[in-house]
């Protein structure tokens, strides 16, 4: 058994574990991991004893042992867990930042008497707590009725009190199990639900699948997240309103090369060491090697540490109503991820809303849910609630049937945002508004779209920032540039002709000053007199 695993069952014995967690969106910061932020004392790097370790916590001092430098062995697997399944590698896999706080014992906290007492005894303790945090998380290795897992609150992700859980960590220690639990808590807390058959995942397993049957293949496992889950993030963190306490950003780090973030003296850092399978950069400085121009990101090639060429899509469409990102050439971050603005046809007379298009098959739909007999009511059923409950009716009879599902994931009998309620209007928030209410940014010269940002997509051809004009193609450039190239060869040859011409006439003049030409003239019989002659000297007699 690892150091690190025989410290965290040691800790589990004799107390519960909290785990403070800052939890927002990865903006500007794609792609540059996580961050161990704590506060705490300034020792001398090595790993602690056991005993050690707990006496720490007794002097509370836990918030030292938090670093990195300190017992690194035991942050490692509770933060980072495993090589393939830390806890931050799984959410950067959908662009979202997990910040550890802090981790200190509790024995505050009695988890007795089932479950409701146990969640308020927790609750009471988070009452009492000063430290600022967006999720409190207690580990600890009680037994919970019924074989829970972990207990947390559905959508409690910025709620005073609900932001909040309990996780069973089992001994012997389950690296990849635990890191599962945390993920999928977590994920619950946002309010995202579980994967449907409709799902697909593209990992060995991924976080919102039923609880998997621990065994030793499982710590192998690489996990993931569903399409499901990857739309539901995108469409939420999206949404600015949705997580309000999740939009600050730790103002105050504690700066260390190898904690995972990117800091203002840094090029790269990818954690620590151990971690870091990158040839782009040195892990023990935090400086991109000598031969690379980045060390990640998605416009990184990571193979040659080069960013990639420009128009290199980064992120591709998800649907009809996204929009893809290209890499810009100078840098390794991909742009924000935007979509077409809110109003723009996806699905027949369907439109876009928030990037998701509100396609809705109200004949389908009624079909599925009551048979083939059955077709959409009469629009009297729907009046003054084109956007609300789905009614059907029967072939053979004419009365209204209301459609409701039990299941909250699989809601299908209220029209989606986008979807068409009346000409010029279209559903949103169960009320059916006229498009035009909604802010539209202009029309991008007709040679493109808008997006959500209120910025110009152009059609290819067409430049930014407005699409007005077309941009010069290749054989435009080729056919400007040769004549222009020739036009300035035949210059630059007349110029030097021209040089060449006057440098001979002054070589010319020189050589007449100094080698006067000799001139014979008619009864001049020797040299002596054609030189007097030419100087105009006459001898004498």
């Amino acid at each position: 058994m690892s150091q690190s695993r025989k410290y965290f069952e040691i800790l589990l014995r004799n107390t519960h574990l909290i785990l403070m967690v800052f939890f927002y969106k990865m903006l500007l910061l794609s792609y540059h991991y996580v961050i161990c932020v704590t506060k705490g004392y300034q020792t001398s790097p090595h790993l602690l004893t056991d005993h050690q370790l707990l006496n720490a916590t007794q002097k509370s001092q836990w918030w030292s042992c938090a670093l990195f430098r300190i017992c690194p062995n035991l942050l490692l697997h509770i933060y980072w867990f495993s090589e393939s399944n830390r806890l931050h590698s799984v959410f950067q896999k959908v662009e979202v930042m997990i910040v550890l706080l802090g981790i200190e014992k509790v024995e505050g906290v009695t988890l007795s008497g089932g479950i409701v007492v146990s969640i308020g005894n927790l609750l009471a303790y988070k009452r009492t707590f000063s430290i600022e945090h967006d999720y409190l998380m207690l580990f600890t290795n009680e037994q919970f009725e019924g074989g829970l897992r972990s207990i947390p609150f559905a959508e409690g992700i910025c709620h005073p009190e609900k932001s909040t859980g309990v996780v069973k960590a089992s001994i012997p220690a389950s690296v990849a199990l635990t890191a599962w639990i945390v993920a999928n808590q977590l994920a619950i807390s946002l309010g995202m639900g579980n994967d449907t058959d409709s799902c697909v995942c593209q990992e060995q397993h991924c976080i919102m699948q039923e609880v998997p049957k621990h065994s030793p293949s499982f710590e192998e496992r690489k996990l993931g997240w569903s399409d499901c889950s990857k739309q539901w993030m995108m469409q939420h963190f999206d949404d600015g309103n949705t997580f309000p306490c999740l939009k600050d950003v730790p103002e105050k780090v504690l700066s260390s090369c190898g904690n995972g973030i990117l800091e203002k003296e840094e090029l790269c850092d990818c954690g620590p060491e151990s971690f870091c399978n990158n040839t782009c950069f040195i892990a023990t400085v935090c400086q991109l090697a000598d031969h690379a121009h980045c060390a990640s990101g998605a416009c990184c090639d990571i193979e040659k540490c080069q960013v990639k060429r420009m128009s290199t899509i980064c992120r591709a469409i998800m649907n009809k109503c996204d929009l893809p990102e290209f890499c810009s050439g100078h840098n390794e971050t991909c742009p924000p991820d935007v979509h077409k603005a809110d109003g723009f046809n996806c699905h027949g007379q369907d439109k876009c809303y928030r990037g998701q298009c509100g396609a809705y098959n109200k004949l389908e739909l009624c079909q599925k849910t009551w048979g083939l007999s059955y077709k959409v009511a009469h629009e009297d059923c729907f009046r003054g609630a084109e956007c609300g409950v789905l009614q059907c009716v029967d072939g053979n009879r004419n009365d209204c049937t209301m459609t409701y599902i039990a299941n909250k994931e699989e809601e299908l009998q209220r029209a989606p945002d986008g979807a068409n309620c009346k000409k010029g209007k279209m559903c949103i928030k169960t009320e059916c508004s006229a498009i035009p209410a909604i802010k539209f940014p202009r029309n991008c010269s007709g040679n493109g779209l808008c997006n959500n940002v209120g910025q110009c997509y152009c059609e290819e051809g067409y430049a930014l920032p407005d699409c007005a004009y077309k941009k010069p193609s290749t054989s435009m450039i080729v056919g400007l540039t040769f004549p222009i190239i020739c036009i300035v060869v035949l210059i630059a040859v007349l110029l030097f002709c021209l040089k060449k011409r006057k440098d001979k006439g002054e070589e010319d003049e020189l050589h007449l000053r100094d080698h006067p030409l000799q001139l014979p003239g008619p009864g001049l019989g020797n040299r002596h007199d054609s030189e007097n002659s030419l100087y105009g000297v006459a001898r004498g007699g």
